[in-house]
């Protein structure tokens, strides 16, 4: 203890280490939807099919028509994807994995899991992925894109790393440089 600090600091010095150490134990990793890009695009296409609108009720043409129901469409997947994106799609803490698929989510704890694979976002057009990879069932996937974020990384760390933490050796973390497909003949 610094003999220059007085009581009130030294408690307030304490305060903060236990919650960055509570922090530290309950950690959690979150692959979200982000809310940036499905609202930017979502906004912009709803006003681009709104002058639409405007264009078809003065008397538009067949074209019109067809451009307001595709910019329409854009606007809804967009919208759809804005609500959707309140909750994360994969969640990973100290008792496993969560991922979500639509409205269900299906859980797995790290004794369960055979590998965690992480193929990074490489370029602005190239997304990545992250596949959990458990016994006998087909990988379950989480893409990592542009609309998507991480968050829950520590600073100074990436993805594989802290996810590597958080499964405590109970399964393998690895970053793979992307896909070797096989045909099937020559797989069995």
């Amino acid at each position: 203890m610094d003999p220059t600090m007085t009581e009130t600091q030294t408690e307030i010095q304490t305060e903060i280490q236990a919650e960055i150490q509570a922090e530290a134990e309950h950690r959690t990793v979150e692959v979200r939807r982000d809310v940036r890009v499905a609202a930017g695009l979502g906004v912009v296409a709803t006003l681009v099919a709104a002058a639409y609108v405007v264009r078809v009720a003065g008397g538009g043409s067949a074209l019109d028509w067809a451009l307001l129901t595709l910019v329409g469409a854009i606007a809804a997947v967009h919208l759809a994807t804005l609500a959707d994106s309140r909750a994360p799609l994969f969640v990973a803490d100290e008792h496993g994995v969560r991922l979500r698929r639509g409205r269900s989510w299906h859980g797995l704890p790290w004794s369960d899991i055979d590998a965690v694979e992480v193929l990074a976002r490489r370029r602005f057009w190239r997304d990545g992925s992250l596949d959990v990879l458990a016994g006998e069932d087909e990988p379950r996937s989480v893409p990592l894109a542009l609309a998507t974020t991480v968050t829950g990384v520590p600073e100074g760390s990436d993805l594989v790393a802290a996810l590597d933490e958080l499964a405590d050796g109970a399964t393998e973390v690895v970053q793979i440089e992307g896909y070797e497909y096989v045909d099937e003949e020559e797989w069995a």
